[in-house]
């Protein structure tokens, strides 16, 4: 092999770790909650207060998922873009499905 071949060889060989989330799902990569962006911390606080984020992710569009416990212990999945703006929530079954409504359809109540 020549050097060439040898580099290209070591990079992909470095960059596959990075590439893969804990999970092993490519299109999240896993945060540190001090690292989230301020906005998005603010957005949990003012919707959830006394809330705790216990784990985030980013995912390929640079939004966070976010795992939160609110203060009366209900787990949630929020999906919160990088400027605060809240895209979805809802109840986090813990089996990677999970309950949630869209932003649009926050406010908005069943005729059932």
């Amino acid at each position: 092999m020549d050097i060439t071949k040898n580099a290209m060889l070591l990079a992909l060989l470095l960059a596959a770790p990075l590439a893969h989330a804990e999970d092993g799902d490519a299109h999240e990569v896993t945060v540190k909650v001090a690292d989230l962006p301020a906005p998005v911390t603010s957005a949990v606080r003012a919707k959830w207060a006394g809330a705790t984020i216990s784990e985030a992710e980013k995912q390929a569009d640079g939004s966070f998922e976010l795992d939160v416990a609110s203060k009366d212990g209900q787990k949630l999945e929020v999906v919160v873009k990088a400027d605060g703006t809240i895209v979805k929530s809802g109840k986090d079954d813990d089996e990677g499905e999970h309950e949630g409504k869209d932003d649009d359809d926050a406010g908005h109540e069943d005729d059932d």
